[in-house]
């Protein structure tokens, strides 16, 4: 979040962000020491040109809680969440890292509207975006052609995607890894239903062969999930 400011023109905005995010640097060494003390001593040492002490020598930060922002605490963590939605829309899809897409947000309330665009270089920049508009239900008839929906904070989020991807060569990708991920994880069934296997394996390569199967399903259900989407456009 803070690059869009280091890579733009207001010099003032950059030097404040370069004072607070070398302080939470400093802090996250001095949380860490207790548990990490060498790598962080030698960090402290190649972080700064000089200084007073060295990381032993300093007390365990304490901060206070009247200092928080919630507001702004609030407004982070949803466009956050926002750029974490569309990227995932992204990736499902197979849209290429350069394209920026087109962004709608359906019956927004006012203060995520507000929200949203105190963070909009950041989500756009973050989450590869052309635009994000507000729109209302009247609207969503038009901007649903070619979107992938997604919901944030209770509020539908259309992905404009069509433009971008090869709709039917997709569709093909994502049958031939359903597919194949099916077969996967029928042979890990097989394989885990074995009574000689199970009992003669060792516990941790029994654990291991369980866990490879939980997440060959948990990717199975986020392909079928995004087969249904796109074949919903």
């Amino acid at each position: 979040l803070a690059k869009p400011v280091l890579m733009g023109d207001d010099e003032e905005a950059k030097a404040e962000i370069r004072a607070v995010t070398a302080w939470v640097l400093d802090q996250i060494l001095l949380i860490l020491h207790p548990i990490m003390p060498f790598i962080t001593e030698e960090l402290w040492d190649k972080t700064a040109d000089s200084r007073a002490k060295m990381l032993i020598a300093e007390g365990y930060p304490s901060f206070d809680d009247a200092l928080i922002d919630r507001e702004a605490e609030a407004e982070v963590d949803l466009a956050i969440r926002l750029i974490g939605n569309i990227r995932g829309v992204r990736s499902e899809m197979n849209v290429p890292p350069a394209a920026e897409v087109p962004v709608y947000l359906v019956d927004a309330s006012d203060a995520m509207k507000a929200a949203v665009s105190a963070q909009e270089a950041q989500v756009k920049r973050l989450a590869r975006v052309a635009e994000i508009a507000f729109k209302g239900q009247g609207d969503v008839e038009a901007i649903a052609k070619g979107a992938i929906q997604t919901v944030v904070d209770g509020v539908t989020v259309f992905v404009s995607v069509a433009d971008f991807i090869d709709v039917a060569a997709e569709k093909a990708r994502l049958e031939k890894e359903i597919q194949d991920k099916t077969k996967y994880i029928k042979a890990q069934e097989g394989k885990l239903s074995n009574e000689k296997f199970v009992s003669r394996a060792p516990e941790h390569i029994v654990s291991a062969e369980k866990a490879k199967l939980e997440e060959a399903k948990d990717t199975l259900a986020k392909l079928n999930d995004a087969f249904a989407r796109i074949a919903s456009m």
